[in-house]
């Protein structure tokens, strides 16, 4: 875990997206993003040093797999939060998921928990 964390947020509801901005960066975390797209997501996943992200599994109509799938492949930890009871895809079980609306403090502690634990995603 770096000296400031810095997590990718991948959400398209503009107000919890501002929300879930707050309370990371009052955590004293760095916020990459928000992104509210695949290919925007998938850029900053490029372009920036991520430690863990938080997705939303539906962004307007496509799902967010993609982004979960490099960050498999990169080995960065991440969790779901989405209003789906279940990940749609079989190859991300295991990953926690957060049905919304959750509260703040239980998505912080489950970021805080990512950050803390080495990676067990690299196959």
């Amino acid at each position: 875990m770096s000296e400031t964390s810095r997590v990718l947020l991948v959400e398209d509801e503009f107000l919890l997206a501002q929300a879930t901005v707050r309370a990371l960066r009052s955590k004293g975390w760095a916020v990459v993003g928000p992104a509210a797209t695949v290919a925007a997501a998938l850029a900053l996943l490029d372009e920036e040093a991520i430690d863990c992200a938080v997705l939303d599994i539906n962004l307007v109509g496509e799902t967010v797999l993609p982004v979960a799938d490099a960050l498999r492949e990169r080995a960065i930890p991440y969790l779901f939060l989405s209003g789906y009871s279940r990940i749609p895809a079989p190859r991300h079980d295991g990953v926690t998921l957060l049905i919304k609306p959750v509260r703040t403090d239980a998505l912080m502690t489950e970021i805080a928990a990512m950050l803390s634990r080495p990676s067990e995603l690299a196959e």
